[in-house]
């Protein structure tokens, strides 16, 4: 988690967010630190707010504010907090799989237990927004 809390730290330090997380590429730094991330869809904080695409990739990674349209494009902390987000749900993923005294939770993506398959912008608002749920964490 250290590498992944280092990427987070780089992108924000170079003011540039993701925005999507389907497809990760795993990253080794010149330094020997390995990061998560895919540029394809980056912005950058000196890019025309006009130009900034909000709710792109998969809807089941965006943040409530980005599947409410809430964000305000002119404060960049709205887009690192949306990454920040998308970064919980992929811990979320990778502590599953954890071999825990034994057992481990099978692959599944997030709200998987709520929608299948590619949701579409309004089921993942009544699931997240509305209904306020999260990705279950087993008691195991």
């Amino acid at each position: 988690m250290t590498s992944s809390t280092t990427k987070i730290r780089i992108v924000f330090d170079a003011s540039t967010k993701t925005m999507d997380e389907e497809e990760l590429i795993s990253l080794c730094l010149s330094n020997g630190t390995c990061a998560i991330g895919d540029l394809d869809l980056a912005i950058r904080q000196d890019q025309p707010a006009d130009s900034i695409k909000v709710q792109v990739g998969p809807k089941r990674y965006m943040a409530p504010d980005v599947i409410e349209e809430t964000i305000i494009m002119a404060d960049f902390n709205f887009f690192k907090r949306a990454d920040v987000y998308t970064l919980g749900l992929l811990i979320w993923k990778t502590a599953r799989r954890c071999n825990v005294g034994g057992f481990h939770e099978g692959y599944e993506l997030p709200f998987n237990e709520f929608v299948r398959s590619d949701p579409n912008v309004e089921q993942m608002h009544k699931i997240i927004c509305v209904e306020q749920k999260r990705p279950s964490i087993p008691n195991t």
